[in-house]
């Protein structure tokens, strides 16, 4: 029997910063990203609520901010839920199992930072 695969893989730009949670002793990020496609002739933005756990969060914590492009690679997953209402809801979002930075070079808040070494070889 065949196993089922779910990936989904697409690029675009952080529409906000992520924001941190916590969900026990897991680590969450949750942040949304933008996606452009082309429909009937038109420019067509997409835009996908992104989920990332434990060490995929802390470096989008770290690394990522709004604007920056990048490109995600995880799965589709549908979760229900009742709202505050009472009323049944779904809710789309992509489960991140990994990321790239897609910028040419980071910005000054998220560049690692270099210690002044007169050690180094370089």
């Amino acid at each position: 029997m065949a196993k089922d695969y779910n990936r989904f893989i697409f690029t675009g730009r952080l529409g906000r910063d992520p924001e941190e949670r916590q969900a026990g002793s897991a680590k969450v990020a949750t942040f949304s990203v933008a996606c452009n496609r082309m429909a009937k002739g038109e420019t067509v933005t997409d835009w996908f609520n992104v989920t990332a756990w434990d060490k995929t969060a802390e470096l989008a914590l770290t690394y990522l901010r709004k604007g920056s492009r990048v490109q995600i690679e995880g799965s589709v997953q549908l979760r229900k839920y009742t709202d505050k209402d009472g009323n049944n809801r779904e809710a789309t979002e992509i489960v991140a199992r990994d990321f790239m930075m897609l910028d040419s070079k980071p910005t000054a808040q998220a560049a690692p930072q270099a210690d002044n070494d007169d050690t180094l070889p370089f």
